[in-house]
């Protein structure tokens, strides 16, 4: 059996809203197919969560990305959406040829309890697509 001390300040931000400082992070594929074969990544949307409460992306420790085989002919762009508009000022792209991803810079930093967050990939290779991607954005409650 285990046991949790939880003390009453780890349970308040500064501002006074509930915040347990714990990781809630959010995490999307794209170009794979129903066996986990990596396949060409595609302009679309490949993911949706609703939260379930209010939290912050992080904009301290950001995104993560890696992709399988990178683009030729273009960069790929991803960018997520709280409820339609952009997190993003500058969204989180993988340059040509490369495996991993350059951070974007957040310009929606909160969330609430029932916002809806999308995952999209916006731009693919033009030669090569680019294959088996996988994101996470991290965020905090």
């Amino acid at each position: 059996m285990a046991l949790q001390t939880i003390t009453k300040d780890i349970l308040t931000r500064t501002d006074g809203s509930s915040l347990l400082d714990l990781p809630y992070d959010l995490s999307w594929v794209a170009g794979y197919d129903k066996e986990w074969v990596p396949e060409d990544i595609e302009v679309k949307t490949y993911g949706q969560a609703i939260m379930a409460r209010p939290g912050e992306f992080s904009p301290a420790i950001g995104q993560w990305g890696v992709i399988d085989t990178g683009s030729t002919g273009a960069i790929i762009i991803v960018d997520v959406f709280k409820n339609d508009t952009t997190i993003f000022t500058t969204k989180p792209q993988f340059p040509e040829g490369t495996a991993w991803m350059d951070d974007g810079i957040l310009s929606t930093t909160t969330f609430i309890a029932g916002d809806r967050i999308t995952f999209k990939v916006t731009q693919v290779g033009s030669a090569i697509a680019g294959k088996g991607l996988r994101f996470t954005l991290k965020c905090r409650v």
